[in-house]
């Protein structure tokens, strides 16, 4: 009994992470960024973006301001002004463009969820393989290319790209996906390989109940039950709500089931 994720809902899950400008290492203003972030929707964009153009000349990273200035009309759909602001901003003399490109990227990405335009799913695929040809050894335009196959279910392609992020040292996040990637190919035993370490050190991630029920029926799966149990343990302790989630009661039933078998087998041999 296989556990049947949505790999178009997974990936909206992290659609946050990614737009909001807060996934990379890269820091600027963070704290004026962050309340941006929480007024969107409730002022206008082009109050946030005055309020963010304090920030220019402030970022190490030159183009990081203007991929947030980018995000600010992105994330309420305004893609005609975020259009012109990358246009702007491709054109000016920058040091690096690095995350213009990966702005162009996802604005096609948040377009495609609205339209569903596969003209747009492929503009957005040809974003970020461009970002991959320009800057070959940024671990960003593998890990996003590699989301966006997974949203779309080309796993192979996914893993490929995914795995390339993290030797390239990519975040948590390529490393979540990637677990959800090895799942949905029934690849177990690899899935399992990050999941301690993800849970260990990436706490956003033990909430997440895609990644932690995908880790959970692959350990099932691998028939290591118990360490399925303890991935199961830590989502209801992180998030205690999910005891009423369909999903996981199936997967406490499961378990439950495959326990009762185990135990009913030792009691066998014990007759014997």
């Amino acid at each position: 009994m296989k556990y049947s994720n949505s790999t178009f809902a997974f990936i909206l899950v992290l659609l946050f992470l990614i737009y909001s400008g807060n996934a990379f290492a890269e820091s600027c203003e963070d704290e004026r960024w962050n309340k941006i972030l929480s007024n969107i929707g409730k002022v206008s964009n082009d109050e946030l973006s005055n309020e963010w153009m304090i920030a220019k000349n402030k970022c190490e990273v030159e183009s990081f301001f203007e991929f947030r200035h980018a995000l600010i009309y992105i994330y309420s759909s305004d893609f005609d002004k975020a259009n012109l602001i990358i246009d702007e901003a491709l054109s000016s003399k920058l040091r690096d463009y690095r995350f213009v490109y990966l702005a162009k990227a996802q604005m096609y990405y948040a377009k495609w969820l609205k339209t569903r335009d596969d003209d747009l799913k492929h503009n957005m695929f040809d974003a970020y393989k461009e970002i991959i040809t320009r800057y070959p050894e940024w671990y960003v335009g593998y890990e996003r290319l590699g989301n966006a196959k997974y949203s779309f279910g080309e796993y192979s392609e996914a893993i490929e790209l995914l795995e390339k992020s993290i030797n390239k040292g990519g975040s948590y996040a390529s490393k979540v996906v990637l677990v959800a990637t090895y799942y949905q190919m029934s690849n177990y035993e690899k899935a399992i390989s990050f999941v301690p370490e993800i849970i260990k050190n990436h706490p956003p991630a033990r909430v997440e109940k895609t990644f932690m029920l995908s880790a959970a029926w692959s350990f099932f799966e691998a028939n290591r039950f118990m360490d399925g149990q303890k991935v199961l343990l830590v989502l209801m302790e992180e998030n205690p709500n999910i005891k009423n989630d369909p999903d996981f009661i199936n997967a406490v039933g499961y378990l439950k089931t495959k326990i009762e078998e185990m135990e009913n087998n030792n009691e066998a041999k014990n007759e014997k």
